[in-house]
């Protein structure tokens, strides 16, 4: 019997992973939550709770004995607030630390949840058309920075000690229980703020979070000690083909027109300057507006190869299911 450990369980993404694991009658599941973090996105069911901050190496010894499989996943994800130092304590070093006290266990899959981030955003190396794992990892601004540099500590800790691991790179996840990235969509959407940019016909790549976890899992169980793999939803789609379908879910309709790319630059240079003398922050500003309006999907062949890996909904299922839980949840 198998014991499967899990941090960041209480977040987003990671409370996915745990009801996923529960359904499949995994019975030894631990989970390592912070001390700050709210359990309210954990799912009922019979599983061990440890309470853990990845960025103090002492709290992390006894939550460790007799792990098979580790889902990595605690970690800062892109927010404006955070400085370098927040990333790194907690995405580099923070992996470290787990890693550290890890080493002398027999673990048979160390898995991380890293980003598609290490390759650059957008709104730094312009557009991104259909890259795989082999793709140039320059990772221009922090966040990505950190997690590639995580990548690289658990690449020497296989190297040293031997552990087996398997990188995963989502690309942008939405989902029931997100509450930022396409969750601000829905609400700009929702209160009729929402307007196409450029050309509208720009690919993105959005992964249903149920789709990504089961790819998780399926990575968890490869042959391979050392491997990585994008996990995205499979086929892109425009700019103009998110925000309709995100309305659409939520029984609203977006003007048709598109801004400019130039004139919608200014307006965000404009923006982003005047909230900052208030002390505000723009909900627009040119790094989201360039994001907005360049290619960003990616290859997901190798995972489809290698470990069986096929995403199962559809965009329109996948926001229909997101939209159900917003208003559910009183955040529409």
């Amino acid at each position: 019997m198998k014991t499967i450990l899990v941090t960041g369980a209480a977040g987003f993404i990671g409370s996915h992973l745990v009801e996923k694991l529960l359904q499949n009658k995994e019975n030894r599941v631990r989970l390592v939550v912070a001390p700050f973090d709210s359990l309210k996105n954990l799912p009922f069911g019979t599983y061990e709770i440890c309470v853990a901050d990845i960025r103090d190496k002492n709290s992390l010894k006894n939550i460790v004995k007799g792990v098979d499989v580790v889902y990595h996943l605690a970690a800062l994800t892109m927010k404006r607030h955070y400085t370098e130092k927040d990333y790194f304590d907690t995405n580099a070093q923070g992996t470290e630390n787990l890693l550290e006290v890890l080493k002398k266990e027999r673990i048979k899959k160390f898995v991380f949840f890293s980003s598609i981030a290490v390759f650059g955003l957008p709104a730094y190396v312009g557009d991104m058309n259909n890259l795989g794992e082999s793709a140039e990892k320059k990772a221009p601004e922090v966040y990505g920075q950190s997690k590639l540099k995580a990548e690289h500590i658990l690449q020497e800790y296989h190297k040293k000690y031997k552990i087996p691991y398997t990188i995963i790179r989502p690309t942008t996840v939405y989902g029931p229980k997100d509450t930022q990235n396409l969750a601000e969509l829905y609400q700009v959407i929702n209160k009729g703020m929402f307007f196409l940019l450029g050309s509208t016909r720009n690919m993105m790549d959005y992964v249903y979070v149920k789709d990504l976890v089961a790819g998780a899992i399926l990575a968890a169980n490869t042959m391979p000690v050392a491997t990585d793999y994008i996990l995205g939803g499979g086929k892109p789609h425009s700019l103009r083909e998110i925000g309709n379908g995100v309305a659409k879910s939520i029984h609203k309709s977006i003007p048709q027109f598109s801004i400019p790319l130039p004139i919608a630059l200014a307006a965000a240079y404009v923006m982003s300057h005047t909230f900052k003398a208030f002390g505000k922050v723009s909900p627009i500003f040119p790094d989201r507006v360039r994001v907005m309006t360049r290619n960003c999907y990616f290859s997901i062949k190798k995972a489809r190869k290698e470990i069986g890996y096929k995403p199962e909904y559809t965009l329109t299922n996948g926001l229909r299911e997101t939209a159900d839980w917003l208003f559910a949840n009183k955040i529409l």
